[in-house]
């Protein structure tokens, strides 16, 4: 058996506090914000522009199934804008370098 089962299916009580601390980390609920990292013609670059513009905007945030979550919607906004800016960028430049 697994440890991961052991954890979250079975829900061993020896495992109740990793449980609880995990939970207390992640806090998802509150990260309802989301965008989705396969965007833009599912193009390669995107899910990298946005994990740059999270980094440069120093937003906290959760990956959670296949997209990118944020606390505001104001923050989720700011991080979009960023990241097609510079998607926008690395497309322009790669269409001039050929």
């Amino acid at each position: 058996m697994g440890l991961n089962k052991r954890i979250w299916i079975d829900r061993d009580p020896v495992y109740e506090d990793v449980r609880r601390q995990f939970l207390e980390y992640a806090k998802l609920h509150e990260f309802t914000h989301r965008i989705p990292r396969r965007q833009k013609n599912r193009c390669p670059v995107w899910p990298r522009c946005l994990d740059i513009a999270a980094a440069r905007l120093n937003f906290e945030h959760r990956r959670i199934n296949g997209g990118v979550c944020f606390r505001t919607e104001a923050e989720r906004d700011a991080v979009r804008a960023l990241a097609e800016a510079l998607w926008e960028e690395r497309l322009s430049a790669s269409v001039e370098e050929r």
